[in-house]
């Protein structure tokens, strides 16, 4: 993958432009940096440093028909799950897509991480997932990602058996090696796998993008509730507009 290094440094007599910055929301944080007046500043794009995480946009989580949202109609509870997945079909996908496409053409970094175990039983999963009964085998249906998120062939591939993509994976070590310390999160669910990979992130010391709106929670009440917490916080909370915007300028500093 070809990277173009962009800073405001001076180069053969001329200083090249200040890399874009993605804007956070503008609503005021909660917590420590409240009360300390000392949230997270907006991040600065850098592209030869930044990363694009896309978390769980596989059929067991994010397809109605499959996997939870197959389990949940069963159990006639397909409108407790409705709202979950028409913001997923709505608002999620082409929000998402759009962010894809874009840090594709500014030559970002991208990674996909999935739930998907070695195991056809299961027995590889984390303690939590094995007690809700995840079994996510690789090569089935559910481990595989919706058509949009297919990953391109220069892209990164993650297995999880746990919340967190960093905890039970080479994620980490993979990102140092390519100097990556930036990372836009986006994905599914808002406040199980994105957040724990947001607070792992962070106390790992990248710096952390959260998509608003290329997320999605099971309720829009737990969705606020989870980016509330980290913004400003472990993360900068930021629109798919602000996301854009900054990619597109990448793509010519």
């Amino acid at each position: 993958m070809s990277r173009r290094v962009a800073t405001g440094v001076r180069v053969a007599g001329r200083r090249r432009p200040h890399p874009p910055t993605i804007i956070g929301r503008e609503d005021p944080p909660n917590g420590a940096p409240r009360l300390l007046g000392k949230g997270l500043p907006d991040v600065p794009l850098h592209r030869e440093t930044t990363a694009l995480l896309i978390i769980d946009m596989q059929y067991f989580d994010a397809d109605r028909a499959s996997g939870i949202g197959a389990i949940a109609a069963k159990r006639g509870l397909a409108d407790t799950v409705d709202p979950y997945f028409t913001r997923i079909e709505r608002t999620v996908v082409p929000n998402l897509a759009a962010v894809l496409a874009a840090a594709r053409a500014a030559d970002i970094l991208v990674a996909h991480c999935r739930i998907a175990g070695a195991r056809p039983d299961g027995r590889d999963m984390s303690p939590r997932y094995r007690h809700f009964g995840f079994v996510v085998p690789q090569g089935t249906r559910d481990a595989e990602f919706l058509d949009p998120f297919v990953p391109a062939p220069n892209e990164i591939v993650v297995d999880k058996t746990t919340s967190s993509c960093l905890a039970c994976t080479n994620l980490d070590s993979t990102l140092r090696t390519l100097e990556i310390t930036s990372l836009l999160i986006a994905g599914v669910v808002t406040n199980n796998c994105v957040e724990s990979t947001a607070r792992h992130a962070s106390d790992l010391g990248y710096e952390v993008v959260i998509v608003d709106d290329c997320c999605a929670a099971w309720s829009a009440e737990e969705h606020e509730r989870s980016l509330s917490g980290l913004h400003r916080n472990f993360a900068v909370v930021a629109t798919t507009d602000s996301v854009l915007r900054a990619l597109k300028e990448a793509r010519v500093v």
